[in-house]
């Protein structure tokens, strides 16, 4: 179903990705309280400059400082 979508790209991971995730969670997650998966969604963004849709601030405000294509959806009430 995913590679039926338009621009969709299927991203394998590999040591640099890790790597890279690590450094990041590292970096932010005292602060931001980023999750792993989070620190690998930013980086694969970052490495393809894919653009990241996520109703979660941290990812948004991580995202950002990374210069990272980011949109923010905030959850409604």
């Amino acid at each position: 179903m995913l590679k039926s979508l338009p621009k969709t790209k299927i991203h394998k991971l590999d040591d640099n990705d890790a790597i890279n995730a690590g450094n990041i969670r590292d970096q932010y997650h005292s602060h931001y309280r980023l999750s792993l998966v989070d620190c690998f969604l930013i980086t694969v963004a970052k490495a393809n400059n894919a653009k990241i849709i996520t109703t979660d601030h941290s990812v948004r405000d991580v995202a950002r400082k990374m210069k990272v294509n980011v949109d923010y959806l905030p959850l409604l009430k």
